[in-house]
């Protein structure tokens, strides 16, 4: 989570996000509740992906169809389902 809280600080600082975003586990990333827009939903999935690999030194790609419980017909996704689906590739890979 606290990765994820410093890639929205920084797309904020950067001003890729208008508002703050503040990132817990029932902070809805993408769906109608969403703060973000569709291109700061992919910029901040992008950001993740790009520190996570960064700081790992692994080949992470983030697949959404993946996420558990990502319904692609009404997608609602929390930051807590995000990082849950991250947790499990990264211990796969």
């Amino acid at each position: 989570m606290a990765l994820m809280q410093d890639c929205a600080t920084e797309l904020h600082r950067g001003k890729i996000f208008e508002t703050a975003l503040d990132v817990r586990p029932e902070t809805i990333l993408l769906g109608a509740d969403s703060p973000l827009d569709s291109i700061g939903f992919v910029t901040f999935v992008a950001e993740v992906e790009n520190r996570i690999n960064d700081e790992t030194g692994k080949d992470l790609s983030i697949s959404l169809m993946e996420v558990e419980g990502l319904d692609e017909n009404n997608p609602h996704m929390t930051a807590g389902k995000l990082a849950a689906y991250i947790a499990r590739e990264l211990a796969a890979a």
